[in-house]
């Protein structure tokens, strides 16, 4: 589960790599990050990493490091992607953390100062953004989303 800090470790590398101005060490570096998992797993941590990132795999396609991996991330870049963790509005968080925590829908209600009927709309919504099919499977989305920590 820790895979994610490792591929982020090896991007922040790379992006240090390339502003001290060695083209290949950042390649190599962005190839390791690049190796762990599939882009279409990691888009948000390449992508949030801004303008330096997209320069950096542009170069990775024209040098041929992971061309497909730095070609399909750059794809997706062009793309209008809404992360799920903003799409969700702070309540449905906060909501969330409670579902995380065990509790039942009236304890969140009553937790939160709220209606029931309302915290049966937020989970629904935020069932509906992380694609989720139960509260287990909710959690377990945005922990991997790193929306809610362990």
């Amino acid at each position: 589960g820790r895979v994610w800090y490792v591929i982020h470790g090896h991007s922040l590398h790379a992006l240090a790599y390339q502003a001290a101005g060695d083209t290949q060490a950042a390649l190599t570096a962005l190839e390791a990050a690049l190796t762990l998992a599939p882009p279409s797993d990691t888009v948000r941590l390449f992508l949030d990493m801004g303008t330096p990132m997209l320069h950096l795999l542009r170069e990775a396609v024209a040098q041929d490091v992971m061309p497909d991996a730095a070609a399909e991330l750059l794809s997706l870049s062009n793309q209008d992607h809404q992360h799920p963790a903003d799409a969700l509005t702070e309540r449905e968080i906060e909501v969330l953390t409670h579902i995380a925590a065990g509790a039942s829908n009236q304890e969140i209600a009553e937790a939160l100062v709220i209606s029931l009927g309302t915290v049966k709309s937020h989970i629904h919504r935020l069932m509906n953004k992380l694609h989720a099919q139960n509260r287990t499977e909710a959690v377990s989305k945005a922990r991997a989303l790193h929306i809610l920590l362990d």
